[in-house]
């Protein structure tokens, strides 16, 4: 008997040898849901593609009892088992060589479940998540995404237990308190994808259009809430099926709601589990915002099963483009199917200006960075990778026009199916359908970090030519950019006063200047960048800017262009050089409660109180706005009504709104107190750090929120191991500083402490912080005068007005 987690053994990472390769699993897994451990057995049909000795597999945290390989000619071999923890492996060395051919390999295994959860120790269910990667947590395999395979599982589980896997059950068999489920096999697919589910659930079905199952699983008490989830899921799927032009490859899909799940969703391929508040929707108690947010989860889930399941990428370094093409393919789908969410508002506003801002910053990276380790996913794949590469996307996008984007996707998907690629894979066959130069125009913007200017110098009207100056430099929100010689291949387009919803004129800047020729009448305004799409800044000259002042006050301008404007200008300051009317109310309530306007106060106090005591409940939307205004100038009391309303509560939707608002309190002490309620067993591993950033966000509680992790850092850093919640944690934490002595105690704090995995995000965060101080050294006071002759001259139309 061998335990893989004893070895002393250290070495480079190495990725894993392709003389033997797997063809088919049959994996046996026996979960007990009380104690967390399981059994497992499987084997695995190999083929070896040259004479060998050795055969190295992964495997993490697994107890091996046994091993054997039975060869074609019928003899059995037991190997000398070699484990590895520090680099995953366990190599297999035999005492003769393993011939040419094909082989069968037999191991059985014990381990305990990562991914468990429990509820009031009466409730109790078991999932997986292998991504990047934990496949081999649960099972030896060859954990590569390259290194594909087919997939026979069976679970053996409590007769009282509902079983799920990728594919559908093709038989159940009982044996004595247990049951034997076996699935059907799956297509050929990577081991991340692989997953299963196990517990108290109930589900509601109901078939797409195009004769595809799909059922939503939750806890019996809850199944109903399930109703909202499976509408959209059967619309969402067969648009994708007619978008790609490529059949969903499953005969079913599964949606799973799980209580404690970290993350939004998990797409494997078949079965999607989720949150549970991000599935379920408890009409008397959903707010538009929520179903909005279910709605665009269980969109990105299942584009996923096209676009990462279907295609795989090579390797883990490719991670960026599936991510940033799902996110940006869920918006093509939710702006057909649900016009009314306006979803690239929201997609300007949440996903393409926050790209912005953190990729100007010094320690932004390329898109394209190797990864070699797995583990080194979450350290590299930050909000950068993420946002910047969706709206890359939807640029490109934009670039080629939807129908040859279309046309690219569906010679990429059916060229690859069932198979990896790499990232020029995707840039050749939208080359190929649109016949545009993509491969060099995206390695310009994958391979550089940052982004360009591009700047309007000049401006000259002959007749109905308006002729503009441009030039492109890099963008630097924190530094100066001298020295910096990047040049990107730039899709520029423009609109104008007679045409503000149309692009009158595009082109590809190539060069650091260039002149071109836009068709506009004498006097109209020239718009670059209409609706926001291009990934970069936009700088005019002054008297160019100036001509949309009227626009902007009569709303000529479209929206999406006025927030261009505003946020390219506040960025560019800065360096020195739309919503549903529902959310609008809710948005301008929150700043007015959050700026300390009397009136809105004194109105959210009134409703607090009749919503304590049932007497009128406050409306979905206005709640957390209520909620904030009411604790910006709350005391204990306060405190202890909001902690008893989130005890008893029992929807997660409404957790989430009172632990988010927490951090409005101005009371050191009372703050102080929701710090320690963050730790406590109240709340939940993946909720702490978000009731610790929500002190962290408000200037009362930042330097707060900063000695309480020093304090705690050791405690808060073994319970995430480092995860992607850390790195809210810190980011949140450390960003919004605005001194250098801050910003240089967070740098020696961390410079003690092994956060290997942190690293770009303390960083980019302590940049952050410094460039806060430069600007508050350089502008404070020009700021500070033009507040004061602001309320000088708010008191003067005020008294104006009294004397009338």
């Amino acid at each position: 008997m061998t335990d893989i987690r004893k070895s002393p053994e250290k070495k480079a990472f190495e990725r894993l040898p392709n003389n033997v390769k797997p063809l088919h699993y049959d994996l046996r897994l026996k979960p007990n849901l009380r104690t967390f451990v399981f059994d497992g057995k499987v084997e695995i049909k190999l083929q070896v593609n040259e004479p060998t000795c050795e055969i190295i597999f992964n495997a993490l945290e697994l107890e091996i009892k046994s091993c054997v390989l039975l060869l074609e000619n019928g003899s059995e071999l037991r190997p000398n088992i070699q484990p590895s923890l520090d680099t995953e492996r366990v190599k297999l060395v035999f005492n003769q060589n393993i011939p040419v051919g094909t082989a069968q390999l037999t191991i059985k295994f014990k381990g305990e479940s990562n991914d468990k959860t429990e509820e009031d120790q009466k409730c109790y269910y078991a999932e997986t998540q292998f991504e990047a990667p934990g496949a081999r947590r649960y099972f030896p395999c060859w954990d590569e995404p390259a290194i594909k395979s087919v997939f026979e599982v069976t679970l053996i589980t409590a007769i009282r237990d509902v079983a799920l896997s990728n594919m559908p059950v093709v038989s159940e068999l009982e044996d004595g308190d247990y049951k034997i489920v076996k699935f059907a096999p799956t297509p050929i697919m990577s081991t991340y994808l692989v997953g299963f589910v196990v517990g108290d659930f109930d589900y509601i079905e109901d078939n797409s259009n195009d004769g595809i199952l799909i059922r939503v699983y939750a806890p019996p008490e809850v199944k109903k809430q399930g109703r909202f989830a499976l509408n959209i899921a059967t619309k969402v799927l067969p648009y994708y099926q007619e978008y790609f032009q490529v059949p969903y490859p499953l005969p079913k899909m599964d949606l799973v709601a799980i209580e404690d799940l970290p993350v939004g969703g998990m797409g494997k391929w078949g079965l999607v589990s989720y949150r549970q508040s991000a599935l379920l929707v408890d009409s008397s108690n959903a707010s538009a915002s929520q179903k909005q947010l279910v709605t665009i989860i269980i969109a990105l889930e299942i584009a996923r099963q096209w676009f990462g399941n279907l295609v795989t990428m090579e390797w883990w370094t490719q991670l960026w483009l599936y991510e940033g093409f799902i996110t940006f393919i869920r918006n093509l789908c939710l702006a057909h199917l649900f016009p009314e969410y306006d979803i690239w508002t929201e997609f300007v506003f949440n996903i393409h200006v926050k790209a912005l801002e953190l990729d100007c910053l010094k320690p932004s990276h390329a898109l394209e960075v190797p990864v070699e380790h797995p583990s080194e996913v979450n350290k590299i794949f930050d909000d950068v990778s993420y946002n910047k590469s969706a709206s890359l996307i939807r640029m490109l996008n934009q670039y080629l026009g939807d129908s040859d984007f279309k046309k690219g996707m569906h010679i990429y998907l059916t060229r690859h199916q069932y198979d990896n690629t790499f990232t020029e894979d995707l840039w050749n066959a939208l080359e190929e359908a649109s016949q545009k130069p993509v491969k060099d125009m995206m390695s310009t913007w994958t391979k550089l970090a940052g982004f360009p200017v591009i700047n309007i110098i000049n401006s000259e009207q002959t007749g109905d030519v308006r002729e503009l100056t441009i030039s492109q430099d890099r963008f630097c929100g924190g530094s100066d950019n001298a020295g910096e010689s990047s040049l990107w291949m730039v899709p520029l387009t423009f609109s104008t006063e007679s045409n503000p919803h149309d692009i009158v004129y595009s082109c590809v800047l190539e060069t650091k200047t260039c002149k071109v020729q836009i068709p506009a009448a004498p006097g109209d305004w020239v718009k670059l960048n209409p609706d926001n799409v291009g990934f970069y800044r936009t700088h005019y000259a002054r008297n160019l800017l100036d001509q949309f002042i009227p626009a902007m006050r009569n709303k000529s301008l479209p929206l999406m262009d006025r927030l261009n404007i505003v946020d390219d200008l506040f960025a560019l300051v800065q360096a020195g050089h739309c919503l549903h009317d529902k959310q609008l109310r809710s948005l301008v309530l929150s700043k007015l409660g959050t700026y300390g306007d009397p009136e809105t106060i004194k109105e959210a106090k009134r409703r607090f109180s009749d919503h304590v005591s049932k007497r009128c409940i406050i409306p979905l939307d206005l709640r957390t706005s209520v909620y904030q205004a009411v604790i910006s100038e709350g005391d204990q009391s306060t405190f202890d009504t909001l902690i008893q309303m989130y005890k008893t509560e029992t929807s997660q939707e409404e957790k989430e709104r009172i632990y988010a608002s927490l951090g409005a309190f101005k009371d050191a002490n009372i703050l102080l107190k929701v710090l320690n309620f963050a730790m406590s067993d109240e709340v939940s591993p993946q909720d702490k750090i978000f009731v610790i950033i929500s002190v962290a966000t408000d200037i009362a509680g930042r330097t707060l929120v900063w000695e309480f992790l020093k304090k705690n850092w050791t405690n808060i850093y073994s319970l995430y191991k480092g995860g992607f919640l850390m790195t809210h944690l810190v980011k949140y934490t450390v960003e919004n500083f605005s001194s250098h002595e801050m910003a240089d105690e967070v740098e020696r704090f961390f410079a003690s402490k092994d956060t290997s995995s942190l690293e770009r995000t303390i960083s980019k965060a302590v940049e952050s912080a410094h460039l806060n101080a430069r600007w508050l050294s350089r502008d404070q006071e020009c700021i500070r005068q033009f507040l004061q002759n602001h309320e000088q001259h708010s008191i003067d139309i005020t008294e104006s007005k009294e004397v009338k």
